[in-house]
């Protein structure tokens, strides 16, 4: 995708309709003047470079849990790295079967962040990532979740002349938008996360699962920016 983050020459100015959305997360009701807007492609049901795909009802599900959810830079989770908040999602039909999940974004229009809308208007600022909890992974292969265990098959390698790849589905939750330097989906720049971790904390992890769960944590620790985070 060439512009995932679109912003026109000079402010993105939000509409009144954009306002009455926006003005539900804010203490004082903000005025075209006061907010930047910009649109952002968060993810899409195409084959990423990770050989996953969001199913038709993830994207669905994640319009609706993304508004009101903070965009933050390269996944760090503090109050001061919050750079913006969504406001507005919808799925949109590409034709082809290709669906888009796009977010509508604001910011205040204030001098500490003239640097951000700055990148955001010139296409620095465009690659993102989110991080969301799913529960469903289905093998192109064998039609096996392998979060359940009993799938063998690796993704990206070739079986009977036919790529493997994983649908995710089952979304339990999104935490937030990250603006990252590398995606992993070609559409949107995206990478996901659902919580490996929460596997060990509860005791889950089987002998059918134990290999890929620390084959995700052993890749998590080399490239902090690639949360492969399973929740089971």
């Amino acid at each position: 995708m060439q512009d995932n983050v679109k912003g026109g020459e000079g402010m993105a100015k939000a509409t009144k309709e954009d306002l009455e959305l926006i003005n539900k997360f804010t203490r004082k009701d903000m005025t075209a003047d006061e907010v930047y807007v910009f649109p952002i492609v968060l993810c899409s049901n195409r084959i990423d470079r990770d050989n996953e795909k969001f199913d038709d009802e993830a994207l669905e599900k994640l319009a609706d849990l993304y508004i009101g959810k903070t965009i933050i830079r390269d996944h760090l989770l503090s109050t001061d790295n919050q750079t913006a908040r969504i406001f507005r999602t919808q799925v949109e039909d590409k034709g082809g079967g290709v669906k888009y999940l796009t977010a509508f974004a604001y910011l205040p229009v204030t001098e500490g962040n003239r640097e951000i809308i700055a990148q955001l208007d010139a296409g620095i600022k465009k690659e993102v990532s989110v991080g969301c909890a799913c529960s469903r992974a289905v093998c192109s292969v064998c039609g096996k979740n392998r979060f359940k265990g009993g799938c063998i098959h690796i993704a990206g390698k070739v079986y009977g002349g036919n790529k493997c790849y994983y649908t995710l589905g089952g979304i339990t939750d999104a935490y937030e938008v990250s603006f990252v330097a590398v995606p992993a989906q070609r559409d949107a720049g995206v990478i996901k996360s659902c919580d490996v971790r929460k596997t060990y904390i509860e005791g889950k992890i089987t002998d059918d699962n134990k290999e890929l769960a620390e084959r995700i944590l052993n890749a998590d620790l080399k490239n902090k920016e690639r949360k492969m985070n399973y929740e089971h």
